[in-house]
């Protein structure tokens, strides 16, 4: 979007109004998630990014019209659809992903931070510290 980008953000309901507030075009993700990515996109779909990893790839691949215009960086079985997988760190990473994490944080350092504050986690709670 800092670049002139038109960003179409897939999210439960009650994130549509956080995704409009960074400037993306809000839709509900799931069943007929790409139908109606598509009818926003009236001309066409120039790439697609996963953040998610659900199996959708094939559904990506689709909209964007070939899986060298879909990234993922959750999907371990991108190179099954020909689609890449990025990494910043670990076996295999990616020195684009690290590129594109500085530009990110640079772009984040001038804006409020998009991150929600959750709720402690119900499985347990941090240890305080004594010193």
């Amino acid at each position: 979007m800092a670049r002139g980008a038109t960003v179409i953000g897939t999210a439960s309901a009650h994130d549509h109004e956080s995704l409009a507030g960074l400037g993306a075009k809000p839709t509900t993700y799931g069943p007929g998630s790409g139908v109606r990515v598509g009818v926003m996109a009236a001309d066409g779909v120039d790439l697609v990014l996963d953040c998610v990893g659900s199996g959708s790839l094939p559904d990506l691949i689709r909209l964007a019209g070939s899986p060298d215009r879909v990234v993922t960086i959750a999907d371990m079985y991108a190179a099954d659809h020909g689609v890449h997988l990025t990494r910043s760190a670990g076996p295999g990473v990616d020195p684009q992903a690290l590129e594109g994490l500085t530009a990110a944080a640079a772009l984040a350092s001038r804006a409020a931070s998009p991150c929600r504050s959750r709720p402690p986690s119900p499985w347990g709670t941090q240890p305080k510290r004594t010193d």
